[in-house]
């Protein structure tokens, strides 16, 4: 997406970027040229033995990130799929900001996407949406204005960060 790249480096400057992906690292790799943004750390399926939606990729995103010291409470799990990101990330205390570029439509898994829409409305109401991941850098920028000038301390749930 166009706004990806442009997106990551505005973040990057005031967090840590983690990935956590659903391909094997060579295919990645690939991707991550194209990106141009240093992570702090990616997780790949291959890494992991196991594909999104399954718990197991984030409880050890949780477990590799409380190893160099952050608790889960600091993670911000940003992605587009209701199905294989949100719903698992929720279910285990994971904050989450939605990437809805598809206005609320059925993504590449319309059956599932919408069950677990559905299942999840409750526990997914909370979830800071965007449309896109420039449309995140904006609000975390406005957040941190405000903080700057005094009117609140950004919140990393109110900005997506």
């Amino acid at each position: 997406f166009a706004d990806t790249v442009e997106a990551l480096n505005f973040l990057k400057k005031s967090f840590k970027l983690v990935i956590l992906s659903n391909v094997d690292r060579m295919s990645f790799s690939v991707t991550n040229r194209k990106l141009a943004v240093a992570f702090d750390a990616i997780y790949t399926a291959q890494d992991i033995g196991s594909y999104k939606p399954s718990s197991r990729n984030f409880t050890y995103l949780i477990e590799r990130l409380a190893e160099i010291g952050h608790a889960k409470s600091d993670i911000l799990h940003v992605a587009q799929s209701l199905f294989h990101d949100h719903a698992p990330a929720r279910s285990l205390g994971i904050a989450t900001a939605w990437i809805d570029r598809q206005g609320g439509r059925s993504g590449a898994t319309p059956k599932a996407a919408k069950t677990i829409a559905k299942r999840s409305a409750r526990r997914l109401r909370d979830t800071t949406k965007y449309h896109s991941r420039y449309q995140q850098a904006r609000a975390h920028d406005r957040a941190c204005r405000r903080w700057l000038w005094g009117y609140a301390r950004p919140s990393p749930r109110a900005h997506g960060g």
